[in-house]
């Protein structure tokens, strides 16, 4: 029955992504038969273009001899599948509810056009992924990696180093410290339809303090203030709480704060320039009626004042604009979320299977 159901679930990969080198399964399930057991083995052996699927399991990817859970190194162009988050929250995700969690994970120099999505990279408050321009030895290279997409994953913290066009996408971060750092040579970086929920006072920081070449910051929904970020585009935004704290020449534009207009604007902040926002929004007429789901209690309520107010007239938040935030972090590809069967079969009749499908581009 397991090998019945891996081997569809790589079928509707394989099924869905021509463009793909080549799939290939890790599985550290106990008893599990896959192509790897370690996701750094996977990686290594990996070819540019190659997309590497991470099956979901209660044992997080990788741990050394000693059991300690360990960093994954990405030093080249492949896609890392995870089957999502949140799994036993929302409806029609995964049949099987168990996420693939990782570690930290180090994308360093060569990893050009590299994707990480579906995966659960928040298991604990030193977990991380580092965009940077570090070899796969952990020496400095001479470059960061370019047009890196980190979409469709929950994180704890992720840091921006030395990167060019970093997508940052329909992500969520449901860390205890800073969610989003953003460093120097991070340039060209767009962070959009992301709900970052923080129990800390800052949701995106720049950590140098300097002007961010070509940072887009748009459609996200924000717990808590950006903190010393310097010539961006802020658009279309959410702020749950909060505003702007030491952050100087932004263009900030049509977005929803729960603050007064004098508040958003913090202590050092200079130069911004502010259009179409709304001010003293009520907290509790944003968004539907929380239920037990983590994610969903994001979406706007049917008269919430953050409809139809962006900067083409779509909605504010994670779930507006051209890509809205997906439910439970589901990758863009086919998933089976119900497979029924009569367990039993035989070699000449074969055993009867029902699969029901969903696509979640």
């Amino acid at each position: 029955m397991r090998t019945l159901f891996y081997f569809l679930i790589t079928f509707l990969i394989i099924g869905s992504s021509q463009s793909y080198a080549k799939v290939i399964r890790v599985d550290n399930n106990e008893g599990a038969s896959a192509d790897y057991v370690k996701l750094q083995d996977a990686i290594n052996n990996a070819e540019e273009g190659d997309s590497i699927y991470i099956v979901g399991s209660p044992n997080i990817y990788d741990r050394n001899d000693r059991g300690t859970a360990v960093e994954i190194r990405l030093n080249k162009q492949v896609t890392l599948i995870g089957p999502g988050y949140f799994l036993g929250e929302n409806e029609q995700t995964q049949v099987k509810n168990q996420t693939a969690k990782v570690y930290r994970i180090n994308i360093g120099e060569g990893a050009d056009g590299a994707v990480l999505t579906g995966l659960d990279l928040d298991i604990n408050s030193n977990s991380y992924v580092n965009i940077n321009a570090e070899r796969f030895d952990g020496s400095r290279g001479s470059d960061g990696p370019s047009n890196v997409k980190i979409f469709r994953n929950t994180i704890e913290e992720l840091y921006v180093v030395d990167a060019n066009n970093t997508l940052i996408t329909q992500n969520y971060f449901g860390g205890r410290g800073y969610p989003i750092y953003l460093y120097a040579d991070a340039s060209s970086s767009v962070i959009t339809n992301n709900i970052i929920i923080t129990t800390n006072t800052i949701s995106i920081y720049g950590r140098d303090n300097v002007e961010l070449v070509n940072t887009v910051i748009s459609n996200n929904t924000l717990s808590h203030r950006i903190y010393t970020v310097n010539g961006a585009t802020i658009q279309n935004n959410i702020f749950v709480s909060g505003g702007f704290f030491d952050c100087d020449n932004n263009n900030v534009k049509n977005n929803l704060f729960t603050t007064t207009q004098d508040a958003v604007v913090e202590e050092r902040s200079t130069g911004n320039s502010f259009s179409n926002n709304i001010y003293s929004a009520v907290q509790a007429n944003i968004f539907i009626i929380p239920d037990p789901s983590v994610d969903n209690q994001y979406r706007l309520s049917s008269d919430s004042p953050a409809t139809g107010q962006g900067v083409d007239g779509e909605d504010l938040g994670a779930f507006g604009g051209l890509s809205p935030y997906k439910l439970s972090g589901l990758p863009a590809i086919p998933s089976i979320y119900d497979l029924t069967t009569s367990g039993v079969g035989s070699p000449a009749a074969g055993m009867p299977v029902q699969i029901k499908v969903k696509s979640h581009n």
